[in-house]
């Protein structure tokens, strides 16, 4: 856990050192206080410590913030996560990618190129300025053509 997560010895927590959550990512026995991701562990579906988790997270308690706030309490459902699958760049042009837990995925697994391809794709609509989705592929484009600038100022 996190050195924050650590400190925090008035919130209750797993024998991992993540604070204990029910399914709605209340820490336990304190109503109006929630945690999520990487430092927080639900009781009976402990999950990776994915980025993919923790965005996943994110969005519900927004939702359910969202719900509390407007009065529509009984719209909340517990937090579920369903894995989309994995990606992973491991250099010199060439990803993992991983669907086998997707459903109705055209494809369950691939490496090389054609996984890195998918993993650029993945990477750029993740980003979320126009600016930023024109700017990248140009620096990914320069490094391919010119290598990667290692000058330090």
């Amino acid at each position: 856990p996190r050195e924050f997560t650590k400190r925090c010895d008035v919130l209750p927590k797993a024998s991992s050192g993540r604070i204990e959550v029910n399914p709605y990512l209340q820490v336990k026995g304190l109503e109006h206080v929630f945690a999520f991701g990487d430092c927080a562990i639900i009781d009976d579906q402990p999950l990776p410590a994915l980025a993919q988790v923790a965005e996943r997270q994110g969005a519900y308690l927004a939702d359910s913030l969202k719900n509390l706030a407007t009065g529509r309490a009984e719209a909340i459902v517990p937090f579920k996560y369903t894995h989309m699958g994995g990606l992973a760049y491991i250099g010199e042009y060439r990803a993992l990618l991983d669907l086998s837990h997707a459903h109705k995925a055209p494809i369950t697994g691939t490496r090389g190129v054609n996984a890195f391809v998918v993993w650029r794709s993945a990477y750029l609509s993740k980003l979320g300025a126009w600016k930023n989705r024109l700017m990248v592929p140009v620096d990914w484009f320069k490094t391919f053509m010119f290598g990667r600038d290692t000058s330090i100022f």
